[in-house]
């Protein structure tokens, strides 16, 4: 089970990485926000800075896909 939970949140990584640079950029991090229709109403931007914010354990601006295994988990 673990596996295939390990698997669609690596899937779900590359569906929003759209550069292919390993990263999730504020834009990329944007997006998943606004497709993720949890936060309607919200300000994307502000919602996108806060998620990365809290990701982001080496303060370089993105979230890496250990970063995110890390926090969808």
């Amino acid at each position: 089970m673990f596996l295939c939970y390990s698997q669609a949140i690596r899937d779900a990584f590359k569906r929003f990485d759209k550069d292919g640079s390993g990263t999730l950029s504020h834009a990329e991090v944007r997006q998943l926000v606004k497709e993720c229709g949890a936060f309607k109403g919200a300000n994307l931007d502000e919602m996108a800075s806060e998620l990365i914010s809290s990701a982001d354990r080496n303060n370089d601006g993105a979230i890496s896909l250990d970063e995110f295994l890390k926090v969808c988990s």
